[in-house]
C-alpha cells in the first residue's frame, strides 16, 4: 500500500544462507502480514500520519476488510515480515 516505514534487513535468502553457515536446518522460512499493519499502512496512505479518533478507528476497519487481499498478496511472496525457524541436529544440541 505504501513504501515500507521500516526497512527489512534480512531476505529469505539471506537467512537461509545464514542457517547454512551456522549448520541449521531450514524448517521453514517465507513472509507472512497482520491487520495491525494493514491498518496502519492505509492510516498513512489516507491521511499522512498518525491521527487519533475516528480516522484511526476507519482505518482499523478498512485494514480488516482489505486483510484477505493481503493475505493473498503473502501467496506470491509480498509479506510485511520475513520469518525463519531453523533447527539444529542432535549433535549441535548435545554440545551446549
Amino acid at each position: 500500500l505504501e513504501l515500507p516505514r521500516h526497512l527489512q534487513h534480512f531476505s529469505p535468502q539471506a537467512l537461509k544462507r545464514l542457517a547454512g553457515l551456522l549448520g541449521l536446518r531450514v524448517a521453514s522460512v517465507g513472509t507472512t502480514s497482520s491487520v495491525p499493519v494493514t491498518a496502519y499502512s492505509l492510516h498513512y496512505a489516507l491521511f499522512g500520519h498518525l491521527r487519533p479518533g475516528w480516522r484511526l478507528w476507519l482505518s482499523y476497519a478498512l485494514g480488516i476488510l482489505a486483510f484477505p487481499l493481503v493475505l493473498l498478496g503473502d501467496r506470491v511472496g509480498g509479506g510485511d515480515a520475513c520469518f525463519i525457524v531453523m533447527e539444529a541436529s542432535p549433535e549441535q544440541v548435545a554440545q551446549d
